[in-house]
């Protein structure tokens, strides 16, 4: 057996990475959460700031080599957040799942539902990654 490559990515704090997708370019996509204040976000992020509370969702994108963090971001409020799963599309959208108990997760405007109704909600989101 031959390490390929091994690499690390993460802040301050703690993170917990589930299980990764590949695209089809071979690009690495890893959810999770963080609880670092200082994860390394990328300048094109959805949301570049902690949003509070024990953990934000994370969500990065990294090289088929390991060399390169190409896309990474919080996504999370004032409460605790967790993405579970990713799906990929074939035209590059990607959809996260998750868990929050944030009363101010960023939603949409036009959504199925815009707040909080127990102690931790699922949510859904799609991102348009640059093309």
């Amino acid at each position: 057996k031959k390490l390929i490559f091994s690499t690390l990515l993460g802040g301050s704090g703690g993170e917990f990475w589930l299980m990764p997708k590949l695209d089809a370019q071979g690009n690495i996509f890893i959810v999770g959460q963080t609880e670092s204040q200082d994860f390394p976000v990328t300048l094109n992020a959805l949301q570049t700031t902690y949003g509070g509370g024990k953990s934000d969702g994370a969500f990065a994108v990294i090289s088929p080599d390991g060399s390169k963090l190409l896309y990474a971001t919080y996504l999370g409020g004032s409460g605790d957040e967790l993405i579970r799963s990713i799906a990929l599309e074939p035209n590059g959208d990607v959809y996260l799942v998750g868990s929050t108990g944030s009363r101010d997760f960023p939603v949409t405007s036009d959504s199925a539902r815009t707040t909080l109704k127990g102690n931790d909600d699922a949510f859904v989101v799609k991102l348009v990654l640059e093309r």
